[in-house]
């Protein structure tokens, strides 16, 4: 059965376009030509380690999301759903080892049972500094590099993002990750014809990316963004909570 709405929806669709078909000042658009759907995904946030939620910490929390919101530019927007504390303890660096498989840790132990499905869970822990690599790790990101569509059988497992609390003051890692999640490399595992694909035609271009590292990092390509949509309605759609739908530019309608 059509609901009410969907059916309003449909006739406010073919309204506005036969207002356009009979305007000789504004050329015609097909619908599928003219409307872009904008997905809108839930955000859990796992405060760990922690017998309780520290004020600062929300904040910071808060703060992040605005600021992704703000990084993708209205081609997908993010909401936050819940905040959660837990006890449970380990570091960020001996978590992304185990995805990698140097060592046998118990990540599945510590985070299986508090996430949820239909969410992105953030879950941040502890990190401390790597004398190999000379930083702290702030974050990573668990993905299937290829099978894309296993997504959806592996979930939740793989709507998983790992940040470092000490990541929250940096604001931009959520939003590197969150490439990450939406199917973006890094610049330099990318291919010379790749990166210009992604709008990344040079060395500037590069260092200004999100995807990159360094004091430099300042936004997203216009074909990452696009990218970063396709990615979340083809792959990730099952986390996508309801959409907006765009007509040229507007919001026309909520679902």
């Amino acid at each position: 059965m059509v609901s009410l709405s969907k059916i309003l929806i449909a006739k406010a669709i073919l309204v506005f376009c036969f207002n356009l078909s009979f305007n000789e000042s504004v050329p015609f658009y097909t619908v599928k030509d003219n409307i872009v759907e904008v997905p809108i995904m839930k955000l859990n946030f796992y405060m760990m380690n922690r017998s309780d939620a520290e004020a600062e910490t929300l904040r910071s929390i808060r703060k992040n999301v605005e600021y992704l919101n703000k990084e993708f530019q209205d081609v997908i927007k993010f909401e936050i759903e819940q905040f959660f504390v837990d006890e449970g303890h380990a570091y960020l660096p001996d978590l992304h080892q185990e995805y990698f498989g140097v060592e046998e840790l118990t990540v599945d132990s510590l985070v299986r049972d508090l996430e949820s499905k239909g969410t992105i869970n953030v879950f941040i822990f502890e990190s401390y500094f790597i004398e190999d690599l000379n930083a702290e790790l702030m974050g990573f990101t668990p993905i299937f590099k290829a099978s894309h569509k296993e997504y959806v059988n592996a979930s939740p497992s793989f709507d998983r993002i790992f940040l470092a609390y000490n990541a929250l003051g940096k604001q931009t890692t959520l939003v590197h990750e969150m490439g990450h999640f939406l199917g973006l490399d890094h610049p330099w595992e990318m291919s010379e014809i790749n990166q210009g694909m992604m709008g990344l035609h040079d060395e500037d271009a590069i260092q200004e990316n999100h995807m990159a590292y360094g004091p430099r990092v300042s936004g997203f390509t216009n074909e990452q963004l696009a990218r970063m949509q396709h990615f979340a309605l083809q792959f990730r759609r099952y986390l996508v909570n309801r959409s907006e739908f765009r007509l040229r530019g507007e919001i026309a309608f909520n679902q």
